[in-house]
């Protein structure tokens, strides 16, 4: 049966009883006279054995069998080869000659493993902890207007710096990744607010600290926290996920050389958003910690000081009270 015509399992016909055996489609295999490859010492192994029996065939009619160099036997032009298929001799083409060049020993070496940051790695860690500080005001003041609302769509004319003096102002395409959409913007940044605060101002967490070409919703990231804590650290999966519910949408990244789709297009800044994302939330939560123990070691002092201005006051309130009286029903 050809394999076009060979029926799957769901094809199979019902038979009462045990049933018709299912068989498995014929796969189609490589032809079996494609090209054998010899073994490593293959040549110098069947030459040795021929000597062996040249020698045996004439010891045995009782000629005298002449000396055969290592060099002559290499060099012979039709060294003879054993078919496996049907056990007989066939000629085989005389191996070639050994090649000149030689591998250097930096080829042969093979290239170790880093196991330390390496330049790009400290640059990239410390742009981001010289960024992180000033994004934090921003950060919070977005929060703090768009909880409990619908946030607007973003639009270019948003992404602008808001200070009044008249700095040179720069100009960006930065492509925002949205919950249902992704779109790129044109954001503006100037002397006195870098294009990371600009982003974050909106609600877009820039994916590099220096000159980011990319930019998340917090809103996104934050749902992404919200899986992460109920499920496990899957930037590939959301990174992938994304693109197939953009792709659905009508939203699809094309290469601009080939205008073909993009495979991995967000993996990548995804990842670097979600980690530094984590940092930004880490630094405002040890802030929020630091305020309250300042406060606590103001109220705890204020305390101390009254006590000892007013001491009939503080040993009034150190006395221990009696326990309320209760009442029992009788037995």
């Amino acid at each position: 049966m050809p394999l076009s015509q060979q029926p799957t399992c769901d094809q199979q016909k019902y038979a009462p009883g045990m049933g018709v055996p299912f068989a498995s489609p014929i796969k189609r295999r490589k032809p079996a006279d494609f090209d054998r490859v010899a073994p490593l010492g293959h040549f110098n192994k069947k030459r040795r054995l021929g000597e062996e029996l040249r020698e045996r065939q004439a010891r045995a009619h009782n000629q005298t069998v002449p000396d055969v160099k290592p060099s002559l036997a290499a060099a012979s032009p039709t060294p003879l080869t054993l078919d496996d298929s049907d056990g007989v001799f066939v000629p085989e083409p005389p191996p070639s000659e050994p090649t000149t060049e030689t591998c250097t020993t930096d080829e042969l070496t093979p290239t170790p493993r880093r196991t330390k940051p390496d330049k790009d790695a400290n640059s990239f860690y410390n742009g981001w902890a010289r960024v992180l500080p000033g994004l934090v005001e921003p950060y919070l003041a977005y929060e703090t207007a768009t909880v409990g609302a619908i946030p607007p769509r973003t639009v270019s004319e948003d992404l602008r710096p808001k200070c009044a003096c008249k700095c040179t102002v720069k100009s960006h395409v930065v492509l925002c990744l949205f919950p249902t959409y992704f779109e790129k913007l044109e954001a503006q940044s100037c002397k006195c607010e870098s294009l990371p605060q600009v982003l974050i101002s909106r609600g877009l967490f820039p994916t590099a600290p220096k000159k980011p070409t990319m930019a998340v919703s917090v809103h996104l990231l934050d749902l992404f926290q919200a899986l992460f804590e109920r499920s496990c650290d899957a930037v590939n999966a959301l990174a992938s996920a994304l693109k197939t519910f953009y792709r659905r949408r009508g939203y699809a990244m094309l290469d601009k050389k080939t205008g073909g789709f993009v495979q991995d297009a967000f993996r990548r800044p995804l990842g670097s958003a979600i980690q530094w994302y984590d940092n930004l939330q880490v630094r405002i939560e040890r802030q929020l910690e630091e305020a309250l123990v300042a406060a606590d070691t103001s109220v705890r002092h204020k305390s101390t000081t009254s006590s000892e201005s007013h001491p009939q006051l503080a040993s009034t309130l150190n006395e221990p009270q009696a326990p309320p009286l209760t009442s029992h029903a009788a037995p």
